[in-house]
């Protein structure tokens, strides 16, 4: 906030900011025996964190109207997702926490689009930034001479896509 913070202001706000994050995992620290293990409660914390980022990434990625407004206030839904597993906990809901993350994904989708198609679009050129079809090609020069099959863009988003499905067709 404040651009010409001198070292020792920026130590200090360190210090400050440091003493609070503690405290507050200190506090925080009786809740995570309510699942059991540290690994469930980071498991089902962050399958509900990730979602908006996750959202906002893919659709700042592959779509020009979204813009910082909206960005910003899908990632705000990250802070109501930390309740959700206590929720889930508290109403005994038994249900798989990817399967509720899935549905959380859904609605952040539809959230994002909605806020998106209800603001103004922003006038940047954010050309370079949006991915295309035309992105996935490899320029000239280096196809030209000694370019293996196994070099291929498309050959390995093919393959992925392929282990992916097969992954989840197994463990489904």
């Amino acid at each position: 906030m404040k651009k010409d913070a001198s070292d020792h202001n920026l130590i200090t706000t360190g210090r400050i900011c440091g003493g609070i994050i503690l405290v507050v995992g200190a506090l925080w620290a009786p809740m995570v025996l309510k699942f059991g293990q540290i690994f469930s409660y980071f498991q089902e914390c962050w399958a509900f964190i990730a979602v908006p980022v996750a959202v906002v990434f893919v659709t700042g990625v592959l779509w020009k109207r979204v813009n910082s407004t909206v960005a910003f206030w899908t990632l705000c839904l990250s802070f109501p997702m930390l309740i959700l597993p206590y929720l889930l906990r508290i109403f005994k809901v038994q249900m798989n926490v990817f399967n509720v993350a899935g549905i959380v994904l859904i609605f952040t989708i539809l959230f994002i689009l909605v806020l998106t198609l209800a603001t103004t679009r922003e006038r940047h050129d954010r050309s370079g930034f949006i991915w295309n079809i035309r992105m996935s090609k490899l320029p000239p020069e280096l196809t030209a001479r000694d370019y293996r099959w196994y070099k291929n863009i498309l050959f390995w988003s093919i393959f992925m896509v392929a282990v992916y499905v097969v992954i989840y067709s197994v463990f489904w």
